[in-house]
């Protein structure tokens, strides 16, 4: 008979229920102790998470910003404006729903800083539930605004200038709160400003393209002095610099830019002015609205970075300076001042260089031929005096009857049977009905001498004048008369060899000078004693001496050389001409 099992290995087969209600005591304790901790662990993870995610949405805030030129849910153009979440989303390739929404299914707040023209941004999220978030509507003050952005992490922002739904939050979490609250600070502010400084930049080279078209052309954008062919500004610019006219026109923030010349008969300065601003109401003024010098240098003389100050100042302006106020005025606003008087100046000293050019060619082409252009004494074969000078210069007509600016420039000589001066004219301006005189506008010397002693930068005085000088006196006034016709005086007279006729008797004689081919041109010597008459001609030339006027009674005929200058004929009390030793 086997004998029974010891009591003591019995019981070590399991444990008595003291035990385990003891062990289970300690699980209890143990679960109590280490459960919330886990939780907190996990909350603060998920808080980390959702602070990487904030970040990372401002982050494309900030792109969108840089490759927009304005902020998600602040398109400049209001029919195409989107909630910020729509915006970010397509541009991010994210859902809205995922932008909206976090991890725990708590709407985010996303607020600007309410000010006209919004640099800070504050994405906001809770990761505790029933403890609301503000919306713009609540933040919709500066104090209100910067109680939250200057808020440290991890904390709730405290009682003063506040929302008045923060209390819950400090209430319901006490020290706690800051960990369920995430805030992210959007500075736009240095977008902005890289955006304000392309600009900037970019109104810059647009007016040293404008200087370079005018430098090309003779003529600024949208001033075509054929007023046929004219376009816009921007559409001369695009052609000349290779940019479409919608570049040129809108900047990056899809504001229109306003180009606006001095109103000036020939403006020499240009305004670009481009708007940074994304509120609505803010225009640019346009050329109507500066339509006077004052309005015009109220602008030009505006500090950078400002507002122009009030006084003679377009209206406006007003709201600019009511929109961004407390130090902030200006910010905006870009204005490009272009002055075009130095290419203008330079344009005017190569057209003076131009017709003192031609001008050498005349005397040049007179001291070749014989005869001044277009003057052959062969009429059947005289051609026009750009024609002559054209063929003699090798330079195209063209080139010598227009200039740089399309202006034709204008040929007199003075209105004598031998002429021994020439005007040529040119006029640099681009204001329609100023006009330059003919030759049938000069035909008297009164009328001639009163343009050949007109001072140089001046415009031909009152007195004996062609009429036509006064529509420029009236339009080049206060200091700016005379700034672009260039007046060339052309003197022959040292070309000239020389011959001296005297008459000393009481009787009319008279002369007759011949080149190539009679030319017939007869002039008197008065009656009156020690008469005299220097005649200017070239080798080859004959003079026909008569006893008396009108070509009757024909006495000595003399072929001038290379050796006549100064060689002298009188006549005498009797009844012919004498040649003096």
């Amino acid at each position: 008979m086997k004998s029974a099992a010891p009591q003591s290995l019995v019981r070590q087969q399991g444990f008595t229920l003291i035990e385990m209600i003891g062990v289970l005591a300690i699980m209890a304790i143990l679960a109590a102790v280490i459960t919330p901790n886990a939780l907190r662990t996990l909350d603060r993870a998920a808080v980390r998470a959702e602070a990487e995610t904030l970040h990372n949405l401002g982050e494309q805030a900030k792109l969108f910003l840089k490759a927009k030129g304005w902020a998600p849910g602040l398109n400049p153009i209001a029919a195409n404006r989107l909630s910020w979440d729509q915006d970010l989303a397509t541009f991010a390739d994210i859902s809205p729903a995922e932008i909206l929404t976090n991890k725990r299914q708590m709407a985010r707040s996303y607020i600007y800083e309410p000010t006209a023209s919004p640099r800070r941004v504050l994405i906001i999220s809770s990761m505790r539930t029933g403890l609301a978030l503000p919306l713009a509507a609540n933040i919709n003050a500066v104090p209100l605004f910067d109680n939250i952005w200057d808020t440290a992490d991890g904390a709730v922002p405290p009682a003063g200038t506040s929302w008045a739904g923060w209390t819950a939050w400090r209430n319901t979490l006490n020290g706690t709160a800051g960990d369920y609250l995430v805030i992210e600070r959007v500075n736009l502010a240095p977008t902005s400003n890289a955006d304000l400084q392309t600009e900037i930049n970019t109104v810059q080279k647009l007016g040293e393209q404008v200087k370079l078209f005018l430098q090309a052309k003779g003529w600024a954008p949208g001033l075509n002095p054929v007023v046929a062919n004219r376009l816009s500004w921007d559409k001369d610019l695009g052609a000349f610099a290779d940019i479409s006219s919608a570049d040129i026109l809108i900047n990056k923030r899809q504001n229109t830019r306003s180009f606006i010349y001095e109103p000036t008969a020939s403006p020499k300065r240009v305004l670009i002015l481009s708007s940074m601003s994304t509120v609505t109401g803010l225009t640019l003024p346009l050329a109507a609205n500066l339509n006077t010098l004052a309005l015009f240098n109220n602008v030009w003389d505006t500090a950078d970075s400002t507002v122009p100050p009030t006084g003679t100042s377009w209206t406006g302006w007003a709201a600019w300076r009511a929109t961004f106020n407390n130090g902030a005025a200006g910010d905006y606003p870009v204005i490009e001042r272009v002055n075009l008087a130095p290419t203008s100046n330079n344009d005017l000293q190569t057209e003076i260089n131009t017709v003192h050019k031609l001008g050498e060619q005349v005397k040049l082409f007179l001291q070749t031929k014989g005869w001044a252009p277009g003057l052959n004494p062969v009429v059947a074969s005289r051609l026009s005096w750009n024609q002559d000078l054209g063929t003699f210069a090798d330079i195209s007509p063209v080139d010598i009857l227009t200039n740089k600016r399309q202006n034709t420039r204008s040929y007199i000589y003075e209105p004598t049977a031998l002429p021994k001066r020439v005007l040529v004219i040119s006029s640099m301006s681009t204001a329609t009905g100023l006009t330059l005189p003919l030759t049938a506008n000069l035909n008297t010397l009164a009328l001639f001498d009163n343009v050949w002693n007109t001072a140089d930068g001046a415009v031909p005085p009152t007195g004996t004048s062609w009429t036509g000088w006064a529509a420029w006196r009236a339009t080049f006034n206060n200091g700016a008369v005379g700034d672009y016709p260039v007046i060339e005086r052309v003197n022959l007279v040292p070309l000239y060899l020389t011959v001296v006729l005297n008459n000393r008797s009481a009787t009319t004689v008279s002369y007759n000078i011949v080149g190539q081919v009679p030319v017939n041109i007869l002039a008197p010597v008065p009656p009156a004693t020690n008469t005299s008459v220097t005649i200017p001609c070239f080798p080859g030339y004959q003079i026909n001496l008569y006893r008396a006027a009108g070509g009757a009674t024909f006495d000595y005929s003399y072929v001038v050389t290379t050796t006549s200058s100064g060689r002298t004929f009188d006549f005498n009390t009797g009844t012919n001409w004498v040649p003096q030793p």
